[in-house]
């Protein structure tokens, strides 16, 4: 009866990460036991740690592989895979999308007057301007120098309507963006307002 109780219990396996835990509570071993099965307890928590140390540096290199590093932002590799994923949905859909190019004008100029600590201050401001004006499902993307792309998906399915969205979300960036920027280095209040102007193309 017992072994019949046991056959009708459902046991449901969980998922678990291969571990090795050692504990060491048998008196009896002797000293030269004792000595093995420390060393082997070292071995398996320098495994470990290599192990996540590894996974650490794939983490990291996968995200310099995609990601700007002075922004954070996706950079062309990322925005590319992006677009194509956004094309088969626009398809499925039948709605619009659309890629918004800008370059920031005069930027050399700022760089030259301020320094490339400055620029790259600037960039790192301007870029979190823009991400702000954008939706959520918008990416925002760095292409290199003082170029950004931002690419709009989910548009309507109108292209009349579709385009009056775009030009919204081109307006309040350009709004966005055009507003003084102040940088701080070493107590010093750098004021860019005159110099650089985002255009779209």
């Amino acid at each position: 009866k017992e072994t019949d109780q046991k056959s009708k219990i459902n046991f449901k396996q969980p998922i678990i990460k291969s571990q090795l835990t050692i504990k060491i509570s048998d008196e009896s071993l002797d000293a030269c036991q004792m000595d093995e099965l420390l060393n082997l307890r070292k071995q398996v928590t320098r495994l470990e740690a290599e192990r996540a140390g590894m996974d650490k540096k794939m983490v990291k290199s996968r995200i310099e592989a995609l990601y700007d590093p002075l922004t954070q932002l996706p950079n062309r590799r990322l925005l590319i895979d992006r677009f194509h994923h956004a094309i088969q949905t626009s398809k499925r859909n039948n709605t619009y999308l659309a890629l918004l190019f800008f370059d920031i004008d005069k930027f050399k100029t700022t760089n030259d007057t301020y320094g490339h600590l400055i620029g790259d201050k600037f960039l790192i401001e301007v870029a979190r301007r823009m991400q702000k004006s954008i939706r959520q499902t918008d990416t925002l993307a760095r292409l290199g120098g003082d170029e950004f792309v931002a690419l709009l998906t989910s548009l309507d399915s109108d292209k009349d309507l579709a385009s009056s969205q775009v030009t919204l979300v081109a307006e309040k960036i350009l709004m966005d963006v055009a507003r003084p920027i102040k940088i701080k280095s070493q107590a010093i209040t750098h004021k860019i307002d005159s110099l650089c102007r985002v255009s779209v193309g």
